[in-house]
């Protein structure tokens, strides 16, 4: 099992059951931070290595310390370090739903805290390949990462 995996079993019996995830609401969900999509969902030619990678989210540009939202009601799920993704915030939203928000330079909440659509999760950080301040986003659907796009707002 996954570090998130054993972490949520780990947890489970503290959070509450949360309704209103992403499962409800395609392309109705605001976006976690206000900036500029400086990388895309899918399948890329890596700038450096020059080989197709595929980006399971999206990174979107703000300014360092930026206010990054929950896209949707959950608990959260982890609320720490991840290597490669600098301080990592990830929502549980039931129904094996899940949104992570990567590259923050700090966490406002903690592990097993229920929080609302709109409720401050972290700030904007560095940690992206091109080490600019940055958002990095996924939706997962327990191991999956799913299609950003099919799930926030069209802006």
């Amino acid at each position: 099992r996954s570090r998130l995996d054993r972490q949520r079993a780990a947890n489970s019996h503290d959070a509450a059951p949360t309704t209103g995830g992403p499962t409800t609401l395609r392309r109705g969900l605001a976006w976690p931070v206000r900036g500029r999509l400086v990388s895309d969902y899918g399948k890329h030619r890596h700038p450096v290595f020059h080989t197709l990678v595929f980006n399971r989210g999206i990174e979107i540009a703000a300014p360092y310390g930026s206010p990054i939202h929950a896209v949707a009601a959950g608990t959260v799920l982890h609320a720490s370090p991840m290597e490669g993704f600098g301080e990592l915030v990830v929502l549980d939203h039931g129904g094996s739903m899940m949104s992570v928000y990567a590259y923050a330079s700090k966490i406002h909440v903690s592990v097993g805290q229920g929080v609302a659509q709109g409720d401050l999760l972290a700030d904007v950080g560095e940690a992206g390949a091109s080490k600019a301040p940055s958002l990095y986003f996924e939706i997962r659907k327990g191991a999956k990462a799913l299609n950003p796009f099919l799930y926030l707002r069209r802006r």
